[in-house]
């Protein structure tokens, strides 16, 4: 949300900037806008399109389900709608615990960590509710391999 923030600052003080020396008029509609604000229009979609795509290579999104009161969490590999771990990962960790997306784990509420027959590292635990993680993205599996101690 930050980067979108700042992308949006972006576009709005380069355009009252290119307003100001006249090479656009923001107060015309994009129809009598003529070819500078349709040009202006088009680079900002770019733009926008190249930092939704850049985003999506730059970690894996986790997804949370519930079932029958027990959390899961799933950090899977290679998915399109979800991102994906190109650039970087989504994950780390800290003195206490470890990080997935926006959710925190603590090292305390972590009861047993262990590779499954196809190589993802599951997490079980309980903090509230009982939780299961399975993190299946390739780079973070090789980092939390680390920090959980499972090989």
């Amino acid at each position: 949300m930050v980067l979108l923030g700042i992308l949006f600052s972006i576009v709005t003080y380069t355009s009252l900037f290119l307003d100001s020396i006249g090479i656009i008029d923001i107060s015309k509609t994009i129809r009598e806008g003529g070819q500078a604000n349709n040009t202006l229009i088009s680079i900002i979609l770019l733009i926008i399109c190249l930092w939704a795509f850049i985003t999506n290579l730059s970690g894996a999104i986790v997804t949370e389900s519930t079932n029958k009161g027990r959390k899961f969490f799933d950090l899977s590999e290679n998915n399109v709608a979800l991102g994906n771990e190109a650039l970087n990962r989504a994950t780390g960790s800290f003195k206490d615990g470890i990080i997935l997306g926006y959710y925190i784990f603590y090292f305390k509420n972590i009861q047993v960590a262990y590779k499954d027959k196809s190589g993802n590292i599951i997490v079980e635990g309980y903090d509230k509710s009982p939780f299961k993680i399975t993190i299946a993205a390739k780079r973070s599996k090789k980092y939390f391999s680390k920090i959980l101690d499972v090989d």
